[in-house]
């Protein structure tokens, strides 16, 4: 027999930056491009006048510019926009509370209607798909995700397999 050293350490750590570049990019799938008009269920980021922001936030310490939300109404002069507040669940349903607001467009500055990036989402998929194989590879072969990286007795006749027999 004769004794293979894995580089486990290497693709253990590959596998750790994988995933946390995973994470940053799951955060970016989405885009925001500006548009004139928004239709009912379009998903929208509106940027407020300081006067806008000012009336919708009257019951608050300090005004909100920027909404994020859903389409609900669309009329020639004004959107009616429902933002999500809270979401929530128990065991029976998930829940959400949300807040409408009726806001006229001269009282905002810039829309922008929230899309799927494609390169993005590509990009996540092929990182989270790289990511799990390493880590598959690295808890099967080595032992353990953070396993040590001792030497593996291989015999080339028999194929290498994480499991021992029990006699």
């Amino acid at each position: 027999m004769r004794q293979h050293r894995c580089n486990a350490g290497g693709r253990r750590a590959l596998a750790m930056l994988t995933l946390v570049v995973s994470a940053v990019v799951a955060s970016g799938c989405y885009t925001f491009q500006p548009v004139r008009q928004a239709s009912p269920g379009d998903q929208i980021r509106a940027r407020l006048t300081i006067e806008e922001a000012i009336r919708q936030s009257q019951d608050r310490d300090t005004p909100i510019r920027v909404l994020d939300g859903t389409v609900r109404r669309s009329e020639s002069d004004r959107i009616d926009l429902e933002v999500v507040t809270a979401r929530g669940q128990t065991l029976q349903e998930n829940f959400q509370f949300a807040t409408s607001y009726s806001i006229p467009l001269t009282g905002i500055e810039e829309m922008s209607l929230r899309k799927l990036n494609p390169v993005k989402t590509g990009a996540l998929l092929a990182t989270l798909a790289a990511g799990l194989y390493l880590i598959l590879d690295a808890t099967v072969i080595d032992g353990g995700l953070f396993g040590s990286a001792r030497p593996i007795d291989v015999d080339p006749a028999e194929p290498i397999t994480p499991f021992k027999p029990v006699r």
